[in-house]
């Protein structure tokens, strides 16, 4: 009974590590399967494969169902993600943050100015000019702070999710066919 693998009041504990099942992640071909609940992914960056040094940032992984009737299948995944990668998604979330509340005045300025505003150049020049970069900043805040990455599955102990760096795949174990069926699709 001094052999790990066939003590059955062995905590599972004991033996994790990034190449264990008991991590909790894998590949399967292009997509990067976790589990739901209890996983442990590899201190790296999500998007460049960078050292993470402990920073992660929780990203809600949704699958639409295919009747009204029932509800999206979601999850919350912890990433890692580099310094440079944090940076950028703080400023994108701080950009989109701000423009709602700074649109919302501007326009009611533009509103209240508009019958002196209508008739002049310089008025439509300053509207045009807000407008774009109202917009500008809308579309860099949401590119910004967004990860690229997607779920294309998720069941009752698994999420696929597609968009993963194939260097962070690499590193991943293969997928144990006789715990985890492929995925297919959408399906629960």
């Amino acid at each position: 009974m001094s052999d790990a693998s066939t003590n059955p009041y062995q905590s599972p504990d004991a033996t994790d590590d990034a190449n264990s099942p008991a991590a909790g992640f894998w590949r399967d071909g292009e997509y990067l399967v976790v589990r739901r609940k209890r996983y442990s992914l590899p201190d790296r960056c999500i998007l460049c494969n960078d050292g993470a040094r402990g920073r992660s940032v929780r990203v809600k992984l949704e699958v639409p169902r295919a009747s009204i009737l029932s509800e999206n299948a979601s999850t919350v995944v912890r990433f890692g993600i580099c310094d440079a990668h944090l940076r950028r998604r703080r400023s994108g979330l701080f950009l989109r943050s701000i423009s709602g509340p700074v649109g919302a005045a501007a326009g009611f300025g533009v509103l209240v100015a508009w019958p002196r505003l209508l008739f002049s150049i310089f008025g439509i020049v300053v509207l045009v000019a807000f407008l774009g970069l109202f917009g500008a900043a809308i579309f860099y805040g949401i590119k910004l702070s967004t990860i690229p990455i997607a779920p294309v599955r998720i069941d009752k102990r698994f999420v696929w999710i597609q968009g993963v760096l194939p260097a962070y795949l690499h590193d991943a174990p293969p997928i144990p066919q006789p715990e985890i069926e492929p995925a297919e699709g959408n399906g629960e």
